[in-house]
Protein backbone atom coordinates (compact mmCIF):
# COMPACT_ATOMS: atom_id res chain seq x y z
CA UNK A 1 0.00 0.00 0.00
CA UNK A 2 2.96 1.82 0.11
CA UNK A 3 2.41 2.47 -3.38
CA UNK A 4 -0.37 4.17 -3.22
CA UNK A 5 1.05 6.62 -0.48
CA UNK A 6 -1.07 4.75 2.08
CA UNK A 7 0.96 4.26 5.39
CA UNK A 8 -0.44 3.26 8.83
CA UNK A 9 -3.81 2.87 9.91
CA UNK A 10 -5.10 4.12 6.25
CA UNK A 11 -2.69 1.23 4.77
CA UNK A 12 -4.02 -1.21 7.29
CA UNK A 13 -7.78 -0.18 6.44
CA UNK A 14 -7.20 -0.46 2.91
CA UNK A 15 -5.72 -4.25 3.14
CA UNK A 16 -8.74 -4.88 5.35
CA UNK A 17 -10.93 -3.87 2.45
CA UNK A 18 -8.77 -6.11 0.12
CA UNK A 19 -9.61 -8.90 2.01
CA UNK A 20 -13.17 -8.46 3.03
CA UNK A 21 -14.29 -10.53 0.07
CA UNK A 22 -11.95 -13.54 0.93
CA UNK A 23 -12.81 -13.22 4.56
CA UNK A 24 -16.38 -13.98 3.54
CA UNK A 25 -15.76 -17.28 0.99
CA UNK A 26 -13.62 -18.53 3.35
CA UNK A 27 -16.51 -18.64 6.01
CA UNK A 28 -18.85 -19.39 3.23
CA UNK A 29 -16.05 -22.55 2.39
CA UNK A 30 -15.79 -23.77 6.06
CA UNK A 31 -19.97 -23.46 6.43
CA UNK A 32 -20.17 -26.09 3.43
CA UNK A 33 -17.07 -28.05 5.00
CA UNK A 34 -19.17 -28.49 7.92
CA UNK A 35 -22.36 -29.32 6.18
CA UNK A 36 -20.30 -32.06 3.91
CA UNK A 37 -18.77 -33.48 7.29
CA UNK A 38 -22.08 -33.95 8.79
CA UNK A 39 -23.85 -35.53 5.50
CA UNK A 40 -20.73 -38.07 5.52
CA UNK A 41 -21.02 -38.63 9.51
CA UNK A 42 -24.55 -39.19 8.28
CA UNK A 43 -24.19 -41.64 5.40
CA UNK A 44 -22.02 -43.42 7.67
CA UNK A 45 -24.48 -44.19 10.21
CA UNK A 46 -27.47 -44.86 7.54
CA UNK A 47 -24.58 -47.42 6.05
CA UNK A 48 -23.98 -48.69 9.81
CA UNK A 49 -28.14 -49.45 10.08
CA UNK A 50 -28.34 -51.14 7.09
CA UNK A 51 -25.65 -53.40 7.99
CA UNK A 52 -27.38 -54.14 11.65
CA UNK A 53 -30.99 -54.85 9.93
CA UNK A 54 -29.27 -57.00 7.34
CA UNK A 55 -27.28 -59.11 10.41
CA UNK A 56 -30.83 -59.17 11.77
CA UNK A 57 -32.59 -60.08 8.88
CA UNK A 58 -29.68 -63.04 8.76
CA UNK A 59 -30.54 -64.07 12.37
CA UNK A 60 -34.13 -64.45 11.95
CA UNK A 61 -34.07 -66.36 8.52
CA UNK A 62 -31.61 -68.85 10.23
CA UNK A 63 -34.13 -69.29 13.40
CA UNK A 64 -36.97 -69.81 10.68
CA UNK A 65 -35.23 -72.14 9.03
CA UNK A 66 -36.03 -74.93 11.86
CA UNK A 67 -39.16 -74.41 12.07
CA UNK A 68 -41.88 -76.15 10.13
CA UNK A 69 -44.39 -74.56 7.08
CA UNK A 70 -47.05 -74.66 9.21
CA UNK A 71 -44.45 -72.74 12.39
CA UNK A 72 -42.80 -70.31 10.15
CA UNK A 73 -47.01 -69.44 9.06
CA UNK A 74 -48.11 -68.90 12.62
CA UNK A 75 -44.77 -66.87 13.81
CA UNK A 76 -45.18 -64.77 11.20
CA UNK A 77 -49.27 -64.05 11.49
CA UNK A 78 -47.95 -63.02 14.59
CA UNK A 79 -46.07 -59.80 13.35
CA UNK A 80 -48.79 -58.64 11.55
CA UNK A 81 -50.09 -56.43 14.96
CA UNK A 82 -52.27 -53.91 14.25
CA UNK A 83 -50.55 -50.82 16.37
CA UNK A 84 -52.94 -48.01 17.33
CA UNK A 85 -50.29 -44.87 18.88
CA UNK A 86 -52.34 -43.11 21.70
CA UNK A 87 -49.34 -40.22 21.38
CA UNK A 88 -46.72 -38.96 19.49
CA UNK A 89 -43.79 -41.00 20.24
CA UNK A 90 -40.33 -39.43 20.86
CA UNK A 91 -38.66 -39.05 17.87
CA UNK A 92 -36.67 -42.46 17.56
CA UNK A 93 -33.15 -42.66 19.29
CA UNK A 94 -30.74 -43.86 16.25
CA UNK A 95 -27.29 -45.29 15.82
CA UNK A 96 -24.36 -43.45 14.31
CA UNK A 97 -25.12 -40.09 13.51
CA UNK A 98 -27.53 -38.12 15.91
CA UNK A 99 -30.14 -36.47 14.39
CA UNK A 100 -29.51 -32.53 15.47
CA UNK A 101 -33.36 -31.74 15.03
CA UNK A 102 -34.38 -35.37 17.11
CA UNK A 103 -31.75 -34.48 19.80
CA UNK A 104 -33.56 -31.03 20.17
CA UNK A 105 -36.42 -32.42 20.80
CA UNK A 106 -35.10 -34.89 23.43
CA UNK A 107 -33.22 -32.19 24.91
CA UNK A 108 -36.03 -30.17 25.21
CA UNK A 109 -38.08 -33.02 26.26
CA UNK A 110 -40.93 -32.16 24.15
CA UNK A 111 -43.22 -34.50 21.63
CA UNK A 112 -42.54 -33.79 18.00
CA UNK A 113 -45.91 -32.29 17.04
CA UNK A 114 -47.95 -33.35 14.12
CA UNK A 115 -48.70 -30.66 11.44
CA UNK A 116 -52.56 -30.62 11.09
CA UNK A 117 -53.90 -27.93 8.57
CA UNK A 118 -55.71 -26.21 11.48
CA UNK A 119 -51.88 -26.15 13.47
CA UNK A 120 -50.48 -24.46 10.06
CA UNK A 121 -53.09 -21.98 9.92
CA UNK A 122 -52.78 -20.86 13.64
CA UNK A 123 -48.88 -20.40 12.64
CA UNK A 124 -49.69 -18.42 9.60
CA UNK A 125 -51.32 -16.33 11.69
CA UNK A 126 -48.97 -16.03 14.58
CA UNK A 127 -45.58 -15.41 11.85
CA UNK A 128 -47.96 -13.36 9.58
CA UNK A 129 -46.50 -15.45 5.97
CA UNK A 130 -47.80 -14.35 3.55
CA UNK A 131 -49.09 -15.85 1.33
CA UNK A 132 -50.45 -18.75 3.51
CA UNK A 133 -46.55 -19.59 4.28
CA UNK A 134 -46.67 -22.47 0.97
CA UNK A 135 -44.60 -19.64 -1.31
CA UNK A 136 -40.68 -19.10 -0.46
CA UNK A 137 -40.19 -15.85 0.69
CA UNK A 138 -37.08 -15.06 -1.62
CA UNK A 139 -36.29 -16.35 -5.01
CA UNK A 140 -34.63 -19.37 -5.05
CA UNK A 141 -35.70 -20.35 -1.54
CA UNK A 142 -38.24 -22.51 0.49
CA UNK A 143 -41.22 -22.26 1.92
CA UNK A 144 -41.95 -21.92 5.67
CA UNK A 145 -44.10 -24.99 5.34
CA UNK A 146 -41.87 -26.99 4.06
CA UNK A 147 -38.96 -26.09 6.43
CA UNK A 148 -41.14 -26.58 9.00
CA UNK A 149 -42.05 -30.10 7.79
CA UNK A 150 -39.08 -31.34 6.83
CA UNK A 151 -37.66 -30.17 10.58
CA UNK A 152 -40.32 -32.79 11.79
CA UNK A 153 -39.40 -35.80 9.42
CA UNK A 154 -36.20 -35.53 10.11
CA UNK A 155 -36.89 -35.45 14.24
CA UNK A 156 -38.85 -38.70 13.42
CA UNK A 157 -37.19 -40.01 11.39
CA UNK A 158 -33.50 -39.23 11.43
CA UNK A 159 -33.48 -38.91 7.25
CA UNK A 160 -30.66 -37.61 5.81
CA UNK A 161 -30.47 -33.79 4.79
CA UNK A 162 -29.21 -35.05 1.22
CA UNK A 163 -32.26 -36.98 1.33
CA UNK A 164 -34.85 -34.42 2.26
CA UNK A 165 -32.91 -31.74 -0.25
CA UNK A 166 -33.85 -34.34 -3.07
CA UNK A 167 -37.27 -34.89 -1.90
CA UNK A 168 -37.97 -31.59 -1.68
CA UNK A 169 -35.85 -30.57 -4.54
CA UNK A 170 -34.48 -27.99 -2.16
CA UNK A 171 -31.06 -27.04 -1.13
CA UNK A 172 -29.76 -25.16 2.19
CA UNK A 173 -32.05 -27.02 4.34
CA UNK A 174 -29.56 -27.56 7.00
CA UNK A 175 -28.86 -23.40 6.45
CA UNK A 176 -32.97 -23.06 7.85
CA UNK A 177 -31.94 -25.49 11.00
CA UNK A 178 -28.67 -23.70 11.64
CA UNK A 179 -30.59 -20.43 12.01
CA UNK A 180 -33.29 -21.86 13.62
CA UNK A 181 -31.32 -22.78 16.72
CA UNK A 182 -29.10 -20.06 16.18
CA UNK A 183 -31.92 -17.70 17.08
CA UNK A 184 -33.71 -20.16 19.61
CA UNK A 185 -29.81 -19.89 21.15
CA UNK A 186 -30.05 -16.37 21.47
CA UNK A 187 -34.10 -15.96 22.55
CA UNK A 188 -33.33 -18.15 25.37
CA UNK A 189 -30.25 -16.13 26.33
CA UNK A 190 -32.86 -13.47 26.39
CA UNK A 191 -35.48 -14.99 28.39
CA UNK A 192 -37.60 -15.80 25.82
CA UNK A 193 -39.72 -18.81 25.43
CA UNK A 194 -38.46 -21.70 23.17
CA UNK A 195 -41.45 -23.28 21.20
CA UNK A 196 -41.62 -24.66 17.31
Amino acid sequence: MTRQGLTGKAAEAAVERKLLPFYSELEQLQSERADVELWQSEAEGADQRAKDLHALAQSARGRLEKFTKDQQAEWLALLDIKVKVLENPPPPMRRGAACPIGDWFREHDRWVPTLSEEVWQEIVEAEGFPDGGLLPRQAGGVAPRTVLEVFLKKALTGVSWPVLEAETGSKGLIGHWKRWKQARALGASHGDHEAL
